[in-house]
């Protein structure tokens, strides 16, 4: 067969894209076959040039030859562009594409190629698989939730966005009489007061709106008993967005009983009755203390005498002090309950993080009189929080910073040099001939030069560098505050010789370089788009000189 030599397009064009671009010739008995396609397919695909002139089944197994086959078709039926999704193998693994194909039309409107350009929306995906993953790992995970539903007495739902039961602990079941099988997809209204359903609508959505509040209604029983309860709700967070609500409905039964028998305050013991389970302290208005819950002892370690004596938050972290007091003084002008997350020290295992809610109280004559804490222990919830935004910015493999991590730097430093105008680098980094690498000696050795080739790269590069894996065996580096061009070169040349040391992996003996394209920038129009956009070519133009070697663009 003989291959194309004149195509209806501009190749020079074409190979600075960085999308994937196929040209496919429409053959005079309706078959399909390749007559070009870009640099960017050879490096993100298993094609080379000998594809070039075949058909999708020569060079595809069946499956993938009959996609492309039916997509292609649709053009040729209908005459009109048409879009697909689909995946496909690459040297750093599956990845996921957004085709699409649009007839090419001559001069007499008849047409014998189609182009496809097909674009990675890998992180997309995997974006969008995370998102709804992360109510999942919310649920399941052990360690977040093993104090809220393990060690709580209280019947705790979490909902959806709209009310809708997701899932809860054990003491669902032990104060509704319901299975939780039989609540979940059910609206947690639907058990709550039907008189009042107005009122709890709104104390849901107050809750998505500004935090967690509280709410007194009545619960209905699996066996029709009407139960007077407290129903907290309170947002669930991840990366700064609400996913869900928790509802913890505590019993009140005994507790109004109890309450009736008190010569006390009714609202000082009700505030107590209904959050036993957390560390309870009351504070006068002259700072000292006249009440602490036992669970100080259990939850923090100290005994409730241990507190007779000393200052008022004597037990705060220093750098948490002033904004606990400016909390409480808006609450004593407002009248209303302040929350906040500080750590207070465990005695014997340092400082934990816990969230402290504040209430006011007054009396019949709106005097202030003292301060009810409620404190409790979230060291679990937020050493969970703190792993989930981890992973949300660093790269699994090689624990260094991924794409959004490098592209919040990044626009850090284009903010930065727009204020001060120090030029800075950025580096756009292949390693040379990683497919071989590959399919030569498997993945597992692929995955160790990956990570030696960030180890090499972070060891080799300035301290305030930042070194990022973009995917695949693509590496970035960002150089801030660069003096003069000099300095960019003898960094590139550093990280080349680095590479080019010897290369031992389980045994194997390797020749690893690398290709380095390099945006020097000292322009304020410039955009992290445009950045790496740059960076990318003069990374090709390296390539096309031989690979193990570097250019060098200048933005300006």
């Amino acid at each position: 067969m003989v291959v194309e030599t004149i195509l209806p397009f501009d190749t020079a064009l074409v190979e600075v894209l960085v999308d994937m671009v196929f040209i496919v010739k429409v053959e005079e008995d309706s078959t399909f076959t390749y007559a070009y396609f870009n640099h960017v397919v050879i490096e993100k695909t298993n094609l080379d040039q000998n594809a070039i002139g075949k058909r999708f089944s020569a060079v595809h197994d069946a499956e993938l030859s009959a996609l492309l086959n039916d997509e292609y078709g649709k053009v040729l039926k209908t005459n009109k562009s048409t879009t697909y999704e689909d995946s496909y193998k690459s040297p750093s693994g599956i990845r996921f594409s957004k085709a699409r194909l649009t007839p090419l039309f001559d001069e007499k409107g008849a047409y014998t190629y189609i182009i496809g350009v097909v674009k990675d929306v890998t992180n997309e995906r995997i974006a969008q698989l995370e998102s709804e993953d992360s109510w999942n790992k919310l649920v399941e995970s052990k360690s977040r939730y093993r104090s809220l539903f393990e060690n709580n007495t209280d019947a705790v739902f979490t909902t959806d966005l709209s009310g809708i039961i997701l899932s809860g602990n054990t003491g669902v079941e032990k104060i509704s009489g319901y299975s939780l099988d039989e609540m979940k997809g059910r609206a947690l209204f639907q058990f709550l007061d039907p008189s009042d359903s107005t009122s709890a609508i709104k104390s849901f959505q107050q809750a998505l709106e500004q935090g967690s509040n509280d709410y007194r209604t009545i619960f209905l029983g699996k066996s029709g008993v009407s139960i007077s309860c407290l129903v907290n709700f309170t947002p669930i967070e991840v990366r700064d967005e609400i996913v869900g609500i928790y509802a913890i409905v505590k019993d009140l039964r005994e507790l109004e009983d109890m309450s009736n028998k008190l010569v006390e305050s009714e609202k000082h013991f009700r505030i107590i009755a209904e959050n036993a389970q957390d560390v309870i302290v009351l504070i006068d208005d002259k700072q000292e203390y006249l009440y602490i819950s036992p669970s100080s002892n259990q939850v923090y370690g100290y005994d409730s005498t241990e507190y007779i004596g000393k200052p008022a938050l004597w037990n705060v972290h220093p750098e948490d002090l002033s904004r606990l007091e400016q909390n409480f003084m808006q609450a004593l002008r407002e009248a209303k309950t302040c929350s906040l997350r500080l750590r207070i020290k465990h005695k014997l295992n340092g400082w934990l993080w816990s969230e402290l809610k504040a209430t006011p109280v007054y009396d019949e004559r709106n005097k202030f009189k003292h301060m009810v804490m409620i404190v409790r222990d979230i060291t679990l919830q937020k050493k969970h929080e703190e792993q989930l935004e981890y992973f949300a910015y660093h790269d699994s493999l090689t624990n260094l910073p991924n794409r959004r991590f490098f592209t919040d730097r990044l626009l850090t430093e284009l903010d930065h040099f727009r204020r001060k105008g120090k030029s800075f680098a950025v580096f756009l980094l292949d390693i040379d001939h990683f497919k071989s690498i590959n399919d030569q000696f498997g993945h597992e050795i692929g995955d160790c030069v990956i990570e030696e080739f960030g180890r090499r790269l972070c060891e080799n590069t300035r301290k305030d560098a930042i070194t990022a894996r973009l995917g695949g065996d693509e590496f970035v580096l960002l150089l801030p505050e660069v003096e003069t061009e000099e300095n960019v070169k003898e960094t590139a040349i550093k990280i080349l010789r680095a590479m080019e040391m010897p290369w031992s992996i389980k045994h194997t003996t390797l020749d690893v370089t690398a290709s380095i394209g390099i945006s020097l920038v000292s322009s304020i129009e410039a955009t992290v788009s445009s950045i790496l956009k740059s960076a990318d070519l003069a990374m090709y133009e390296a390539k096309k000189s031989g690979r193990n070697s570097f250019q060098l663009f200048h933005f300006n």
